[in-house]
């Protein structure tokens, strides 16, 4: 009887894995924007998968590649989720299932038929077919009235470069008639979706709307008139900024746009003139087509870093040029030009006859730039490791140049530097000396004492046994009971005494010379405010480089800092820098921190 209950058990186990599994795989279904479909105009293809449960997160994709002819992007994925709770018998369990839908655009570039998919959604392992569907594209109505135009630069492109792309809408007729038109006016291209683009912000009142896959994108523009074969042109025109990413080639990417046109025109009830029946209108533009180059590999200098554009510097400047062997020279680094400055990073400061690093200390890890009035800064940290350092050495900066096809190479100004040596502590110089007074009077003591005998002739040695004569000499010597008090006070005394000092002799010892150093450094300290002008800031320097050695990262930084203001009175040629207390005041609080 329990092996059967054991087998019906498992067999509804295996059954609640099963339902479970069907009900995370559910078969996707497949939907499309109804038809007609015209060339140049994006159709939406949607793969809809509902009822997932858990946490899976499915994964739609098209299998191989798209038919000649076709441009497909996506997909642009949504998701919605529902819950919903279940009593049986008073337990309450709360189910949750989410349903995906994955958007594909598809646009051709040419009339006929096409055949795509199938599509694929992968959830969890389990590949499930969508299935595949059909497109017939027409090409555009042509509209001799209205124009559209994408255009891109005719020359050779790179990867990295920033490349502006004019898009152009013009029409023939009344402004009236062009306001109505321009007012719905949506503008498509494939090429709007493959690639990043850099919209300056809004400053006019006219903008142009692009269709794109993730909405539509308005564009400043201006508004002007042509004249060609006789026929006068109402144009807008709008600029935007592309970045290429990948190289390639891009051709006949088509062009669009589309709007609706009056057809009929009444009056409202004031006497105005108002639209009373309107028509789709298509037009298409030429396709456009271009190449992406990578960038060349050969002759790249050792200070590029992947900038592409024209005109670039690079400016260097450092908070201090007067410094000690080992201590922090902050370098803020700015470079300028043009291109995609929100990519550039800073080449090795070691690059191209840069910074020496048996010269200097260099920073171990790649500093974070940030972009402030068109201008990529970095802030660096390095330092001296010799005297012989005499400057900044000039700091290369390399660039791929475009327009001339060929690499460039800028550098910033030197900037003189004054190393001084590092002091180096040592315990003589903390450790106070014996004053000439007390050696005299040491030697003397020492001199006496190697002149005195002990004579021992006539001494009675024999140890007496006898009360009465003990305490016939304890009477002559006068003592009474407070002196033997007074010596048990004392043998307690030198006992406290013999305790706390086997206490302070088993301290560290090299403790014990630290406290003894900074008590040391707290005086020359105090000795240096007495001073005043530039002797008291050398000195309160020359006091701080010694605590350097044992600083944590934040009290290092505070000594550095007020290391730096001393400096500024040090040399301060104008004599007027008076050395402010507060350096002072700061200074003996870190030196008491130490303590």
């Amino acid at each position: 009887m329990k092996s059967r209950r054991f087998v019906l058990v498992w067999l509804m186990f295996l059954l609640s894995l099963a339902g479970s599994r069907q009900l995370q795989a559910q078969q996707p279904a497949l939907a499309q924007q109804p038809g007609p479909y015209f060339v140049g105009e994006p159709v939406v293809v949607q793969v809809v998968l509902e009822g997932l449960k858990g946490s899976l997160e499915p994964v739609c994709r098209l299998s191989g590649e798209p038919p000649e002819g076709l441009t497909v992007v996506g997909p642009q994925v949504g998701k919605s989720s529902s819950s919903f709770l279940q009593s049986i018998n008073g337990r309450v369990t709360r189910s949750e299932t989410s349903s995906y839908r994955f958007s594909f655009s598809v646009t051709a570039d040419r009339s006929g038929d096409f055949a795509l998919g199938p599509f694929m959604v992968d959830v969890d392992g389990d590949e499930l077919t969508a299935g595949s569907t059909r497109f017939t594209f027409e090409d555009l109505p042509a509209d001799p009235d209205m124009e559209v135009s994408v255009s891109v630069p005719d020359r050779v492109l790179y990867v990295g470069q920033q490349v502006p792309v004019t898009i152009r809408w013009a029409y023939a007729g009344e402004m009236a008639e062009v306001q109505q038109l321009f007012s719905s006016l949506q503008i498509r291209s494939p090429l709007f979706d493959q690639f990043e683009f850099e919209d300056s912000a809004s400053e006019t009142r006219t903008q142009l709307a692009l269709a794109t896959a993730r909405g539509t994108v308005a564009v400043d523009a201006s508004v002007g008139r042509e004249t060609r074969e006789g026929q006068d042109y109402i144009v807008v025109t709008g600029k935007r900024t592309m970045t290429l990413d990948r190289a390639g080639e891009f051709q006949s990417i088509p062009v669009s746009c589309r709007t609706e046109k009056v057809t009929s025109w009444g009056r409202n009830l004031f006497g105005d003139r108002v639209p009373r029946a309107v028509s789709p209108v298509l037009a298409g533009g030429e396709p456009v087509s271009f190449s992406v180059r990578n960038i060349p590999t050969e002759d790249r200098p050792e200070s590029f870093a992947g900038a592409v554009g024209t005109g670039y510097s690079i400016e260097v400047s450092a908070n201090r040029t007067v410094v000690q062997v080992g201590d922090p020279i902050s370098l803020d680094v700015t470079i300028r030009g043009s291109g995609n400055l929100q990519q550039v990073i800073l080449p090795s400061l070691s690059a191209d006859g840069g910074l020496d690093s048996t010269l200097f200390q260099l920073p171990a890890e790649e500093p974070a730039g940030t972009l402030s009035n068109n201008a990529r800064q970095f802030k660096v940290t390095v330092r001296a490791n010799e005297e012989s350092v005499e400057q900044i050495p000039p700091l290369a900066f390399s660039w791929f140049d475009p327009e001339q096809q060929r690499f460039q190479t800028t550098r910033s100004d030197a900037i003189a530097m004054q190393v001084l040596p590092a002091r180096v502590i040592s315990a003589a110089d903390v450790v106070g000396t014996i004053s000439s007074a007390e050696k005299s009077s040491a030697g003397s003591d020492a001199g006496d004492s190697s002149n005195r005998t002990l004579s021992f002739s006539g001494a009675n040695l024999a140890i007496q046994k006898d009360p009465a004569v003990l305490l016939a000499v304890a009477a002559a010597t006068g003592s009474g009971w407070w002196k033997n008090g007074l010596i048990y006070v004392c043998g307690i005394a030198a006992v406290i005494l013999a305790i706390t000092w086997q206490r302070l002799s088993d301290r560290d010892p090299v403790e014990v010379e630290r406290e003894r150093r900074f008590r040391s450094i707290r005086q020359q300290l105090r000795e240096a405010a007495g001073l005043s002008g530039a002797d008291a800031a050398r000195r309160t320097a020359e006091v701080l480089r010694q605590m350097l050695g044992e600083c944590n990262a934040k009290q290092r930084r505070t000594a550095d800092q007020l290391i730096a203001d001393c400096e500024t009175r040090i040399y301060d040629r104008s004599g007027a820098a008076e050395f402010d207390q507060a350096i002072m005041d700061a200074a003996l609080r870190l030196a008491e921190e130490f303590e």
